[in-house]
């Protein structure tokens, strides 16, 4: 890309002036935990200057890698002269005038000072120069080891340890001839008419019920407090945790919105972004100013370690309840310019074939990446799914929005998948190794305007401006994420083009995402013939 180039490092915020190739080492990302600011014209001409390292670098787990780095001498003494020779001239010293106090007296009263900038400085260049010259694709941040005990020498070479994690070594297999499924389904009239219903209840209006339970589909509001524990009870108003003790209450949402499923939806509902497997049942026939108690294990991949895999409490005091109702298709109508509800109807059936289409491509896509995942095995350097299960959420989530799926859904399935173990993270930092390295074999690039195009599709199915959800991607830190996900999507497409194809029918509830599209294996074929002839 012409101005927001990217590297293959999948746990950072990018820097955005380094290019992607296979020995980026994402520098950038990985300073040295409290290195200055070591930019301008000292280490550009310190870059021109510098010798090759004494640099031993070794094994110390799955992709990660241990450098001992050995400063020269003569590199620690000029970096010292040369701070003290700085500091000399700004220096400000009683009874001297600026830039006229002794050498001596500089290096008595600040020689503790400059070592420790020295230090600091060395470290940061020196672990940037032994990356590039060991040659060595580094993801996430270094571990100097035991940097507080290393010291500026007055003689002699300073010598330091880090350990770095790094981009795991394997072989692709041959990318061409891989047999995938395509999945196809005519879009019938019955399928145009509930989706219509769909858009009606989206463009709806929400109207405050005051009398009555909760029923399927309302919106309830209301105060949520999870709190650390099974059986937590709920703290009084004015409680404050003792000084050296932890505060009991994990998060307190006074406005939370909860989305209530019935049957169709197998009861299922989130509250703050945690999957409540029956939280329909818990709440159907509740009426305002009642409450709720939710006991349950946290999901095993959420980012709070309070919550993650811990016992916890929710409890939800209901406030208002809030009943959707369907617009009229006269105001669809109006919203949307179109004339008729013929056109409408036309409109939405090629909705439908978009849909139809992505989730031909997603399954296409799962084929292939079941495929990879099989045939290629490599250890991941410890630590990094872990920090990284935020992101890959927030990967899913914009595909989710990409398809056009409302934002209610998409939290609940983003809350669905925070219920999975670690091992799906894991999962999907390994295809993006396998990814990465797939786009670079096959020459794939993604351009601005690409990520433009995308970007206002999803603005559309959002009913917003393309231009404002760009800025907010690029706040919220989503816009290097959806760079990954369309270069990884355009480098499946590439894969799928190299294939063998075969047609097979799409059901109504797999197009609807109520059941996952998979390969439809010779074995499973196979028993389902043998079931038939029973």
């Amino acid at each position: 890309m012409s101005d927001h180039d990217h590297s293959h490092d999948p746990d950072h915020s990018h820097s955005h002036d380094h290019d992607h190739g296979p020995t980026e080492t994402a520098v950038a990302e990985t300073g040295t935990p409290g290195a200055p600011d070591t930019t301008g014209t000292e280490v550009a001409t310190a870059v021109a200057e510098r010798k090759p390292l004494n640099v031993t670098v070794s094994d110390a787990g799955p992709a990660r890698k241990s450098l001992v780095i050995e400063v020269p001498a003569e590199r620690i003494l000029s970096a010292i002269g040369d701070n003290f020779t700085k500091l000399q001239d700004d220096a400000a010293i009683p009874g001297f005038r600026k830039g006229r106090a002794p050498k001596r007296l500089i290096e008595k009263r600040f020689g503790t000072a400059v070592k420790d900038e020295v230090k600091s400085q060395l470290i940061s260049e020196t672990y940037e120069q032994a990356i590039e010259e060991s040659k060595l694709e580094v993801v996430g941040q270094p571990d100097v080891k035991d940097a507080d005990k290393i010291e500026v020498p007055d003689t002699g070479a300073m010598t330091y340890t880090v350990e770095v994690e790094v981009v795991p070594s394997f072989e692709l297999p041959s990318l061409e001839g891989i047999e995938v499924e395509t999945p196809v389904m005519e879009i019938t009239d019955k399928m145009v008419t509930q989706e219509l219903d769909r858009l009606r209840e989206r463009h709806g209006k929400l109207n405050v019920v005051n009398d009555g339970p909760v029923q399927e589909k309302d919106y309830v509001e209301g105060d949520a407090r999870i709190m650390a524990g099974a059986d937590a009870a709920e703290p009084a108003a004015d409680f404050k945790a003792a000084e050296g003790e932890e505060d009991p209450t994990i998060a307190h949402l006074p406005q939370t919105y909860v989305l209530v499923h019935g049957e169709d939806k197998e009861f299922k509902g989130h509250i703050a972004g945690i999957l409540v497997e029956d939280l329909g049942k818990k709440i159907l026939g509740k009426n305002m100013n009642e409450h709720v108690v939710i006991n349950l294990t946290g999901p095993a991949g959420h980012e709070n370690d309070r919550i993650k895999d811990k016992p916890i409490t929710i409890h939800l005091n209901l406030r208002i309840i809030h009943r959707p109702e369907l617009a009229d298709v006269a105001a669809i109508l109006e919203q949307s310019g179109l004339e008729s509800e013929e056109a409408l109807n036309g409109e939405i059936r090629k909705n439908l074939e978009g849909q139809r289409d992505q989730k031909q491509r997603e399954a296409m896509h799962a084929q292939v990446t079941d495929f990879l995942l099989e045939k290629i095995d490599f250890e991941l350097p410890k630590g990094l799914s872990s920090r990284q299960t935020g992101r890959i959420l927030q990967r899913m989530a914009m595909d989710l929005a990409y398809q056009g799926m409302p934002e209610a859904e998409i939290e609940q399935r983003v809350a669905e998948l925070r219920t999975k173990s670690e091992d799906e993270a894991r999962r999907q930092l390994k295809l993006f190794f396998i990814l990465d390295k797939a786009s670079q074999v096959m020459s794939v690039d993604v351009d601005e305007r690409e990520i433009n195009g995308r970007i206002a599709y999803m603005a559309i199915q959002q009913s917003r401006r393309p231009e404002k959800l760009r800025q907010e991607m690029m706040r919220n830190g989503q816009y290097d994420q959806f760079y990954f996900s369309v270069r990884d999507q355009k480098t499946l497409d590439a894969i799928i083009a190299k294939g063998e194809k075969k047609e097979v029918e799409m059901t109504e509830e797999e197009l609807k995402g109520q059941k996952k599209l998979s390969k439809k294996s010779k074995k499973a074929d196979k028993a389902e013939a043998e079931e038939k002839s029973e």
